[in-house]
């Protein structure tokens, strides 16, 4: 987060990224499961997507609400990434239920993905180790850039390997 708040926002913003960071996490989260709304939307089951959508604002609220008034906005960004991390379970035992699959046919198809995305996390979180600090906002520029085709190259790699190796 930080090379890209520097980037985009400014030195004024550096006190957010903490706040980006776990709002990322809650990001990664919803990505995960972004693909079954398309998958309840084709077996002719969208009420589906609105009982999840309902579970997760009926958390999601009490949550930020409750981390609001005890622990401050970093607090409720956190709360906002355990609901979603919370959530993920739940909908992909709908999910299974709905498409006849058990736990371990559900597992070996999500497991490459979920490997890949903590190697590609693994990998940039220890390039932008290395790099240190940026000197300008060019140099910040060239590292965000650089980062993230480290971080797409080490993804699409990992997965390829795992799906070729590992089937």
């Amino acid at each position: 987060a930080d090379p890209l708040v520097q980037v985009f926002l400014g030195q004024k913003w550096l006190d957010s990224i903490p706040l980006i960071q776990a709002l990322a996490i809650a990001g990664i989260f919803r990505a995960l499961q972004a693909n079954t709304g398309a998958v309840y939307l084709a077996l002719g089951i969208p009420k589906i997507i609105t009982y999840l959508s309902i579970f997760n604002v009926l958390l999601i609220y009490p949550a930020i609400i409750w981390a609001l008034s005890s622990s401050g906005i970093l607090m409720a960004a956190w709360a906002i990434a355990a609901i979603a991390l919370l959530s993920m379970p739940i909908n992909f035992i709908v999910l299974s239920r709905k498409l006849k699959l058990n736990l371990s046919q559900l597992i070996s198809l999500l497991w490459r993905p979920v490997i890949s995305s903590l190697f590609m996390a693994a990998i940039v979180f220890s390039a932008l180790t290395l790099w240190g600090e940026a000197s300008s906002i060019l140099v910040l520029l060239i590292q965000l850039l650089s980062l993230s085709a480290v971080g797409a190259m080490a993804y699409f790699a990992s997965l390829f390997l795992l799906l070729h190796t590992c089937t």
